[in-house]
């Protein structure tokens, strides 16, 4: 196997102007301080081993030419969430130079605000009953709690990640939670309280290239409805019956842009149906210690197969 890679790592050398570059791991400033993201060092460990070679590059950091690199993947971008815009004008400008970015622009752009949920809903994929208000149109949910009767709602921003900003509330505490959280100028995302995703949790399937690899349950502390571990919340390893990942796989038959490299799907059950919970394209934990060092070698090939057959490359090949 590492002959076989070593072989075509010196192809891909040669097309790339006589050797190996890097990969551009994108991460944020928060993760460099804070390396609690213990994913992208499990995940990444097997291309040292077969001599893919990677460097961790802070996204927003202008001094960073990265037409210098072989590719890049985006892993660890946390704060994209407060400057969404200015990622997705950096995406942009990776895109435009012609080397393999991971996820794809297109995708980045459809994953990067909460409304890719409707677009999914239309696409005949059953997610959790969702409306999206801007506040500046917006300014009573009355209307929109009715259309969604509940004894409970999850209010949070459009454009949010690791539960920030996002609340529980009754019909009673949901217009002052939203008067007081989001500007004028926001999206916001409402929808029932789910019970399921306490008393038995969320399920996330991992799938690389389209393929399942692993997957978790994971729970919310007690007393709490986050299930991030940074709130208390625990994992597990699971596995997944025929009915979810059928479900799973139609999820990923709607992304834009083509099957993604790596992918997160969350859903929660209810009765005898699986609810979209998010769709993970960007900078989701994909729990690789839970079947480590399998997931990360699949990782790792996916991310193989991928250079070597982009289309510059064969364009190279054909000339």
């Amino acid at each position: 196997m590492k002959l076989l890679l070593l072989i075509s790592l010196c192809c891909f050398a040669e097309l790339n102007g006589g050797e190996v570059k890097k990969i551009a791991v994108l991460i944020c400033e928060k993760f460099e301080r804070v390396p609690t993201h213990v994913d992208n060092h499990e995940l990444i460990l097997p291309f040292e081993q077969h001599d893919l070679q990677y460097e961790e590059v802070i996204w927003d950091d202008p001094s960073i030419d990265l037409s210098q690199y072989a590719a890049v993947l985006v892993r660890a971008t946390w704060d994209y969430i407060d400057k969404r815009e200015q990622f997705l004008e950096r995406i942009r400008q990776i895109s435009s130079i012609s080397i393999p970015l991971f996820n794809s622009l297109e995708t980045l752009e459809w994953n990067s605000k909460k409304n890719y949920l409707l677009d999914l809903e239309k696409r005949g994929v059953p997610i959790i009953p969702t409306r999206i208000l801007l506040k500046k149109r917006d300014s009573h949910v009355e209307n929109t709690i009715q259309e969604m009767p509940s004894k409970e709602y999850i209010i949070k921003p459009a454009v949010s990640g690791g539960a920030h900003r996002t609340f529980r509330t009754n019909v009673d505490g949901i217009q002052q939670l939203y008067d007081a959280n989001y500007t004028e100028e926001e999206e916001v995302l409402i929808q029932p309280f789910i019970p399921e995703i306490v008393s038995e949790g969320e399920w996330f399937l991992i799938f690389f290239e389209g393929s399942f690899s692993h997957a978790v349950l994971s729970k919310p502390a007690a007393n709490d409805f986050r299930v991030q571990r940074m709130h208390g919340g625990t994992v597990s390893s699971i596995t997944p019956s025929q009915e979810i990942l059928k479900a799973a796989r139609k999820v990923l038959e709607c992304i834009p842009g083509g099957i993604p490299l790596y992918a997160r799907v969350d859903f929660v059950r209810q009765g005898d149906r699986f609810l979209l919970m998010e769709l993970e394209l960007i900078e989701p934990c994909l729990f690789i210690k839970f079947d480590f060092p399998g997931a990360a070698e699949r990782f790792s090939k996916v991310i193989y197969n991928r250079l070597t057959t982009y289309p510059k490359l064969f364009r190279l090949v054909g000339d």
